[in-house]
């Protein structure tokens, strides 16, 4: 769970201090960084877990301030590590995939 605002631009998104909201993690590619290396490395920073990358989930467009952004998302296992609570985010959850409804 994340609180507080924006943490950078492309950036976990954030709610007002005192609300609590599930966001993913996501974050800016570094120099020479492909999206799913950004996509691990992002996951860990915001997380304190390591994540193994799983099927792609699909590819968002926004604009924000003015700015087109861009964010694509994995489904992830977890591999390891400890998250400890700071600041931006108090609570970490791995959610299991939905699954199909029928139709």
């Amino acid at each position: 769970m994340a609180r507080g605002g924006f943490r950078r631009p492309g950036g976990v998104s954030g709610a007002p201090a005192g609300v609590r909201r599930l966001v993913a993690a996501e974050g800016q590619a570094e120099a020479g960084e492909t999206r799913e290396e950004a996509a691990v490395r992002e996951v860990r920073e915001e997380t304190g877990h390591t994540c193994a990358l799983g099927g792609l989930l699909g590819t968002v467009h926004y604009t924000a301030k003015g700015r087109a952004k861009e964010v694509t998302y994995w489904a992830a296992r977890a591999t390891g590590g400890v998250f400890v609570p700071n600041r931006e985010v108090d609570a970490v959850a791995w959610l299991p995939r939905p699954r199909p409804r029928p139709g």
